[in-house]
């Protein structure tokens, strides 16, 4: 059971890290939007690395996510214990 606790660590750190991107990308967008910043080009370019970032934990994610299922309905089927979901 200790391997699927790794993988639900796992998933749930990188959907906080995933989310904690999300979050700064938006209150710099709101700042760019308000135009209470000097320089726009710079801003621009860190919200574009910030959607980069976040755009590559989807891949990660959504992998991880897939094996949970997977290993959920292997549990399933033959009653191997806790299920991650």
């Amino acid at each position: 059971m200790r391997f699927y606790f790794v993988r639900k660590k796992t998933y749930h750190k990188l959907k906080r890290n995933r989310n904690e991107l999300r979050n700064e990308c938006n209150k710099l967008k709101d700042m760019l939007e308000e135009e209470k910043v000097n320089n726009k080009d710079r801003y621009q370019q860190k919200i574009n690395e910030l959607e980069k970032k976040v755009s590559d934990l989807k891949a990660p994610l959504s992998a991880i996510y897939k094996l949970a299922k997977i290993s959920e309905t292997i549990d399933h089927d033959y009653g191997a214990g806790e299920t991650l979901y």
